[in-house]
Order: C-alpha cells, then sequence, then structure tokens
C-alpha cells in the first residue's frame, strides 16, 4: 500500500516537473524572443540644473543651443530635469535661509559696538527654533511660496508678519517666509522645475522628462506628453498619477515599482554613472541581467568635452552589444508572455510532493528537518513586504531550498554517479527556479535585502542539516571530522556575520548567483 501511494506521489512529483520545465522553457524562449525584437533603448542625459537660475532669454538659448549640438551627436532624444533644491538657491546667492536663534544670536552679539540694536529686533517675535527665509526679488517670492507649502505639507509655511507689518515685499522690498521648523530639516527639499528651461528644450522637439514630479506639476504646469521619472517617490505619493491618461505621460522606475504600480504607460530605466562607464564589465552586467526601455546619462560636475567623451563611450558600448538608440516615442511597450498562477500551482505541487515523497521514504530524520526549514522559511517570506509578486518569489526560494535537500536525499550510499547526478540536480533546479518566475525574472535582484538573506541561510539550513544525517554514512575517521568543521564553519558564519564583517555575504551571494543564472539565459 505504501510503495503504490509512493509510486503515485512520484508520477505527480514528475508529471509536474516535466510540465514545469516544459511551460517555462516554451516561456523563456517566446520572451527571449520579444527582447530581442524590442533590442533598442532610449538614451537621456540629466542637466545640472543647479547654475541655471533666473536667467535671461539670451543665456537660456544659449544654454539650449550648446546642448542641442551635442545632443545631435550622441543621439539623445530625451532630457531630464530635476527641481531646484533651497540648498541650490542659497549657493547661488537667491535667497538667505537663517534659523530664529541665529537671527537672534546674531543681533545679539553685536551689542559690543551697538547696546541698542538688539531693541530693533526685541519685538519682532523671531521664534529661535523656526526657519526664516528671505528672498531678494518679488518674482522668487511669489515662486517660492507656493513651492515651499507644496513641498512642506508636514509643516507650517507662512509669510513672517510682526505685530506692525507683513513682510511680502511692501516694506521696503521685504520678502520674509516663516517656517515652524529648523533649516537643517529643510535645506535638501525640491520645490520647482527650471519652468523656462524645459520650454525652450520643448520648442526644440526634445523630449522632456521630469525627476520625482508630484500630481500638481504635471496635471497644472505642464501642457505636453512627458516622461515622469521616479527615483525616490514611493508608491503611495504616486498614485495620482493614475488619473492621467497614458497618451501624455510615461512613468519611468528603477526597481520593483514598476512591478507594482498598475498603470498602462510604464517602463524600467538605468542610471549610467561614472562606474559603469569605467568598468564595463560592470555596465555590461547591469545592462543585461534586467529589461530596461530608457538609459539615463547623470553627468556630475563635468566639462563639456568630459561629457562629450563619456556619452561616446556609452555610444561604442550600445554599439558593440548590439543595442539600437532610438526616440523615445519610438520605444515600443513590451508584454512579456507570462502564465503566473497555473506556474505557480504547479511549482507548489513540485515542492509539497517533493516533501510526500521524503516522508514516505525511511529518512523520517531528513523528513522531519527539511520540512521544519521549508515551513520556518515559509512563515518569514510571508512576513515580508514585496514590490513583486510574493507567491513567485516564496516559489523561487522554495525550490531553491529543495534543490541542496534533493542533493542530499539522492546519495544515500556513496557511489560517485549519485553525487554527481545530485550536482548536476542542485544546478538543474537553481535554472529552474529563475525560469519559473516568467517575467518577473527581472525583479528578482531588486526584491528586499531581507528576502535575500532568509533565502540563502534557509539554503544553508538545508546543507547543514543533510551534512549532519549524511555524516552517519561515513566510517572513515578524517571524513567524517571534516563534515563536523565545514558544518561548525557554516553555523558560525550564519550566526556571526555581521560581527565578522560579513554582513552583506549572503546579499551579495544571492545577488551573483540570480545575475549569472540570468546573463547566462541572455
Amino acid at each position: 500500500m505504501k510503495e503504490k501511494i509512493l509510486y503515485k506521489i512520484k508520477v505527480v512529483f514528475y508529471s509536474a516537473l516535466v510540465i514545469s520545465i516544459v511551460l517555462n522553457t516554451i516561456i523563456y524562449f517566446w520572451n527571449l524572443y520579444i527582447k530581442k525584437v524590442n533590442n533598442n533603448v532610449s538614451l537621456c542625459m540629466q542637466i545640472d540644473i543647479a547654475n541655471y537660475f533666473d536667467l535671461d532669454d539670451t543665456a537660456i538659448q544659449k544654454v539650449v543651443n550648446d546642448y542641442e549640438e551635442l545632443f545631435k551627436e550622441y543621439k539623445i532624444f530625451s532630457v531630464l530635469f530635476r527641481k531646484f533644491s533651497i540648498e541650490d538657491l542659497i549657493k547661488n546667492g537667491y535667497i538667505t535661509v537663517k534659523n530664529g536663534y541665529e537671527i537672534l544670536d546674531d543681533f545679539k552679539s553685536q551689542g559690543i559696538v551697538n547696546p541698542y540694536i538688539y531693541l530693533q529686533i526685541k519685538n519682532k517675535n523671531i521664534k529661535p527654533q523656526y526657519t526664516y527665509i528671505f528672498a531678494h526679488n518679488q518674482n522668487l517670492f511669489v515662486k517660492l511660496l507656493p513651492a515651499l507649502e507644496n513641498a512642506l505639507k508636514n509643516y507650517k509655511v507662512a509669510v513672517f508678519a510682526d505685530s506692525k507689518f507683513q513682510y511680502d515685499g511692501d516694506i521696503s522690498y521685504n520678502y520674509i517666509i516663516e517656517i515652524n521648523t529648523l533649516k537643517e530639516n529643510i535645506i535638501e527639499e525640491y520645490l520647482f522645475y527650471p519652468d523656462e528651461l524645459i520650454k525652450k528644450f520643448y520648442e526644440k522637439n526634445i523630449h522632456i522628462a521630469l525627476l520625482d514630479p508630484d500630481f500638481l506639476d504635471i496635471q497644472q504646469i505642464y501642457d505636453f506628453r512627458l516622461t515622469a521619472v521616479i527615483a525616490k517617490n514611493t508608491i503611495t505619493e504616486i498614485t495620482d498619477f493614475k488619473k492621467i491618461s497614458p497618451t501624455n505621460l510615461t512613468i519611468v522606475f528603477d526597481d520593483n515599482r514598476y512591478y507594482a504600480f498598475n498603470y498602462p504607460n510604464k517602463e524600467k530605466y538605468l542610471a549610467i554613472t561614472d562606474t559603469l562607464i569605467k568598468r564595463k564589465n560592470i555596465f555590461y552586467k547591469k545592462l543585461f541581467s534586467n529589461y530596461y526601455q530608457m538609459l539615463i546619462y547623470v553627468p556630475i560636475n563635468k566639462s563639456k568635452e568630459k561629457i562629450a567623451n563619456d556619452l561616446l563611450e556609452i555610444n561604442n558600448f550600445l554599439k558593440e552589444n548590439n543595442l539600437k538608440l532610438l526616440k523615445h516615442s519610438e520605444i515600443k511597450r513590451v508584454s512579456f508572455f507570462h502564465m503566473d498562477t497555473f506556474l505557480f500551482i504547479i511549482n507548489t505541487l513540485i515542492i509539497l510532493s517533493f516533501y510526500l515523497i521524503l516522508s514516505l521514504k525511511d529518512e523520517r530524520l531528513l523528513f522531519i528537518g527539511y520540512l521544519g526549514v521549508f515551513l520556518a522559511f515559509t512563515i518569514y517570506m510571508l512576513k515580508i513586504q514585496f514590490l513583486t509578486s510574493k507567491m513567485i518569489v516564496w516559489a523561487m526560494g522554495g525550490i531553491q531550498i529543495i534543490a541542496i535537500q534533493i542533493f542530499f536525499s539522492i546519495i544515500g550510499n556513496k557511489k560517485i554517479e549519485n553525487i554527481v547526478k545530485g550536482i548536476i540536480l542542485v544546478f538543474a533546479f537553481y535554472y529552474l527556479s529563475v525560469i519559473s518566475t516568467g517575467e518577473y525574472m527581472y525583479s528578482l535582484l531588486n526584491i528586499p535585502d531581507l528576502a535575500k538573506n532568509i533565502m540563502i541561510i534557509f539554503q544553508l539550513l538545508s546543507f547543514i542539516f543533510g551534512l549532519y544525517v549524511y555524516r552517519k554514512k561515513f566510517e572513515t575517521e578524517w571524513i567524517f571530522n571534516m563534515i563536523q568543521i565545514m558544518m561548525l564553519i557554516t553555523f558560525v558564519i550564519i550566526i556571526f556575520r555581521n560581527e565578522m564583517g560579513l554582513s552583506e555575504l549572503f546579499v551579495n551571494f544571492y545577488n551573483k548567483i540570480i545575475r549569472t543564472i540570468l546573463l547566462a539565459l541572455k
């Protein structure tokens, strides 16, 4: 009776395994074909706008003309703008920002020269723990006040007033804004985009992208099609973007928010930094272990000659790797084929039938230990918040864990062919775990670090338990002792990795495994 049940479960296990391999292989090659047909990207460049505030029309036009020549030569069809920050305006001399206690200290310290000077502000109601922003002209003040109100919703922003006057420009052109927090809490806040510069680029038929805009930026200011590049904003902060027609807006992400945000017109982007330009092997790994529609070059404090040299390097790299540069409007929205729910059921059958087979065989200790490891893994994974499909990541991790467990379950005797077979199956199941995620294959490197740690730790726990059971198969004392030492070292690494300066060990190990598989599949 037991043999019949075991036989039926084995039929389920191998049938599910064959179905999973066949379907995943078909899906993988179909998606690979889709990817190759759409083997193109758009190249965007971020402009450092810190020094471009309050330029006249002639100066703005000169900036645009300089960049236009560069863009035409190196096939840049999009330009990315960030907002001016409070710090930008301070460094360029457009505003002065002081904490209340700094203003009071300044006046008190001048008492050594003029003992009556403190009386000038004694009744001004300056609060020590508030911030005071002094704008240097009316145009800036009119732009600054609503921008601060929008950016600092958690604070009270108001025109400063004392018992006699309101400082909105009527008194000797004094424009003063008061905020109920210290300047250290707000100095890095971003306020508004360089509107005039953006309009001039748009007039040159260059596609406009905005870094971390809010709903009001898109709805009220710009009446042309644009791209929102989401770097810092959370899913909650951009929820209102769904109200905007996808014909007017493209949203691009650099991580798994791409999967979590439901919007018809969305893409993924890769930021090209100095490191990627200098180290082409890292650039290659980053670019081809994911799927991107947009590349964003981010020059920081570089001359025009240096920027041109970087763009030449990027162009040559893309050409060598057969990636075409197209206008943003020419990039097709790719939809990968997937059967996620069905394959999740199949993969769950593989996992469950494996444990049932283990329980019906005479390997009770292995069954109890391995099932305990897997159930603990499941509990931990359920507690993690993902920006991608949790069930897909759970199934992938489950298959990777049983890859280790299968290895020890088939080397019951010391025949070399069983060890070889076990090693081959470990690699096979690792590949299966990745391709079984379908369209989520390109999300695996961006899952939370905690999830990566959990996957590797439970694989190591499976390895330790397998060694513990398998040690009894050896009569040779030195092999037995070597196994004990391996178990001890592995255990110490798991428990004390932070103290040993190896806090990122498991994350890096996970990333290397997944990236290697993705690049091999390419």
